[in-house]
């Protein structure tokens, strides 16, 4: 625990970083901001679960890395060990900013700061099909080079000197798929980057350790079950976008057997030499790869038994024959085949048995908890370390008590709420606070009293709640949306609300209030330009223009007509009668 004056110096510094070094370098003072990075704050130090509702504008991403910055400062000045500060999101996008934009910006200012010594840095932690594997890309590069076009074949040499494929621009899915680094991955390259990657993550001076919500997840599964832990322990953790996190809890607790698994297993078995074994387990599955191929995802799960069971029983038996001799990765991947298969099999009251459609459209079995509350508390939960969880629509008013009931934290003793509500007045610069506006708007009102404007056409009581899309007498016979060759010619009555035309302009459609046509082709008024008068002598030629087609004259405008509706001239040529 951290001493009383350690942490009211805390919150003491968290005051001097809001109010005189951010406002130093042109950030506006924002009291809820601050208010919610003292909440934030004293959760740390409790060690609670802060559950925090900011909309966007508040500023909630630097008063939770601010307040994480001065919890790290202050258990270091009580001695304890260093341990990074976990950031899991929803988005990449928002991770790729905390990174980019709102760590360094804050590093930069807090420099002036003499309790901040070292650069504020942060490692992004992404899954392993994100990063690319040099064993993996050496194999590819032998055998596909020679069959692809010149950009794309460019793009994979240059995964040479790129470890994110996520940097990537051109890299197509299958090549992504191939050269990606695979989940058991038994890699024997003498200087593989990936793994030089996690241990430069893992050094202390990183301080944040920025990843997505499955990521962090998965993490505490694996400490769940006992297993080597995929992020390093931590002091904290934070989860940005938590309104998302029922939904990642529901897919990571859950459960997949797709096609592919099961010709992944047959493929590392045919790699290590057991042909024999890679054929019986294939034989053992064609009928459920047939199926999962052909059918719809509406097929009974119950149907699947028979399917299963016969390969179930030939896992058993290659894992009874060959435990011994398989390579540790293909071993891996044959138990959680195994693994999964049993638990199709296995009747289970707590969990939720499907067929669904997979990326490939092809039929996949899920597995799903038929209440993730108690996997929740079990797995999240019971961590002793502080917890803040944060968004703009984490709750409905001022409560969280429909997040508590998806997530299990209903009761939770460690729960503590926090609501920051928007002020304008707060962000904006003096002279653009509403008062301000207001006086400022005085004199120009009072000019308009004095010179007003012309009365506005006056809108139907249908029209007032739609969007101002221009309505135009369709055109059968030119080319292109209607009214494109000739303007709006609109007609004399009151268009049926429920008959929509489409716009010349905008593409849209829109039953707008009828103007009185002038008869010819393009009733707005035309702007000054030169015409060329040619003679009409099809009586066939765009009827519903309403021109007197038989031997009648008509000119080509080659500038734009104003719509008496939309108001937007259209820029277009416009065959016309000629006037006589």
């Amino acid at each position: 625990m951290i001493n009383e004056l350690t942490r009211k110096n805390a919150h003491t510094e968290l005051d001097h970083i809001f109010k005189t070094i951010l406002p130093a370098h042109s950030m506006t003072e924002r009291p809820e901001q601050i208010r919610l990075s003292h909440t934030m704050l004293d959760a740390m130090f409790e060690n609670r679960i802060a559950l925090s509702d900011a909309g966007t504008g508040i500023g909630k991403t630097y008063a939770y890395l601010t307040a994480a910055i001065v919890y790290s400062h202050s258990r270091l000045v009580d001695g304890l060990p260093f341990q990074p500060v976990i950031i899991a999101t929803s988005s990449i996008a928002l991770q790729n900013a905390i990174v980019r934009e709102y760590l360094p910006f804050l590093s930069d200012a807090l420099s002036d700061d003499p309790h901040i010594t070292t650069p504020i840095l942060a490692a992004l932690r992404k899954g392993k099909s994100h990063y690319v594997c040099d064993e993996r890309l050496r194999q590819h590069l032998q055998q596909r080079p020679n069959g692809k076009n010149v950009m794309q074949k460019k793009e994979l040499y240059s995964l040479r000197d790129v470890l994110d494929l996520d940097e990537t621009q051109k890299l197509s899915s299958f090549d992504r798929e191939r050269v990606c680094v695979p989940q058991f991955c038994d890699c024997k390259h003498p200087d593989c980057r990936y793994r030089r990657h996690l241990t430069e993550c893992g050094q202390k001076r990183y301080l944040f350790q920025i990843c997505n919500q499955n990521l962090w997840l998965a993490d505490c599964m694996h400490r769940e079950n006992g297993l080597k832990p995929i992020l390093p322990d931590a002091c904290t953790v934070i989860v940005d976008e938590a309104h998302k996190l029922p939904e990642t809890a529901l897919e990571m607790f859950g459960t997949t057997l797709t096609a592919g698994e099961i010709r992944s297993a047959v493929v590392r078995l045919k790699q290590d030499g057991y042909a024999l074994a890679a054929d019986r387990l294939f034989s053992a599955s064609s009928m459920l790869l047939q199926k999962m191929a052909e059918l719809s995802p509406e097929y009974p799960f119950e149907l699947l038994h028979d399917d299963l069971s016969r390969v179930l029983s030939t896992l058993f038996l290659i894992g009874r024959k060959l435990s011994t001799f398989l390579e540790p990765a293909t071993k891996r991947a044959l138990e959680q085949l195994t693994d999964k298969v049993v638990l199709f099999l296995r009747p289970k009251a707590d969990a939720i048995r499907y067929t669904a459609e997979d990326d490939d459209g092809k039929l996949m079995l899920c597995s799903v908890p038929a209440d993730i509350t108690s996997r929740m508390q079990n797995t999240v939960w019971s961590k002793q370390i502080p917890l803040l969880l944060t968004s703009g629509t984490l709750a409905i008013g001022s409560s969280f008590r429909r997040f508590q009931v998806e997530c299990g934290l209903s009761g939770n003793p460690r729960v503590t709420e926090a609501v920051a509500l928007r002020c304008w007045r707060a962000f904006l610069p003096a002279h653009l606070t509403p008062s301000s506006q207001i006086r400022r708007m005085r004199p120009v009102a009072a000019r308009r009293r004095k010179n007003p404007k012309p009365p506005q056409r006056s809108i139907p009581a249908w029209a007032a709640t739609r969007r101002p899309i221009l309505t135009a007498t369709p055109r059968i016979s030119g080319r292109g949306p209607a009214g494109r060759q000739s303007g709006c010619t609109l007609p004399d009555v009151q268009p049926n609300p429920a008959r929509r035309s489409v716009c010349s302009l905008t593409g849209g459609s829109f039953p707008a209030p009828a103007t009185r046509s002038s008869g010819r082709a393009g009733s707005g008024a035309a702007l000054p330009c030169g015409t060329r008068e040619t003679l009409v002598r099809r009586k066939d030629v765009s009827a519903s223009r309403q021109n007197t087609l038989s031997g009648a004259r008509t000119a080509t405008c080659r500038s734009a007509a104003l719509c008496r509706v939309c108001r937007v001239y259209s820029n277009t040529a416009i065959r016309r009668t000629a006037s006589t």
